[in-house]
């Protein structure tokens, strides 16, 4: 047989955040496409880090993605009608990015 001995390398986002709720109002998620099913993060915790409520994820996949950014108020760690999406999104709450290989973060603005 083979064997593959592969590194990943993914290509960095600078999600842009403001209007940020308090976190005993809600969660900051985001849900990264394509995946499987789907990637979600937690970004609550980031939030105390984050300089200017600016993120940065730096292992994103490359390419064109959808960014789900959504505050989470209920807590059921999905989206649902009650939850929080970006101005800038599409209907569907999705905030459609590319990233390209080896290049500088991608700035992506986000307003509650």
């Amino acid at each position: 047989g083979s064997v593959l001995l592969a590194h990943f390398v993914g290509c960095p986002l600078s999600l842009q955040v403001s209007g940020m709720p308090e976190p005993s109002r809600g969660r900051m998620l985001v849900a990264i496409e394509p995946a499987k099913e789907g990637l979600l993060v937690d970004l609550s915790k980031m939030q105390a880090r984050a300089s200017d409520r600016a993120l940065q994820l730096p292992n994103m996949p490359c390419g064109n993605i959808s960014l789900r950014p959504f505050i989470d108020m209920d807590r059921d760690d999905e989206v649902g009608a009650g939850d929080r999406f970006c101005r800038q999104a599409s209907p569907d709450g999705r905030l459609r990015v590319q990233l390209p290989n080896g290049g500088a973060p991608v700035e992506v603005r986000c307003d509650f």
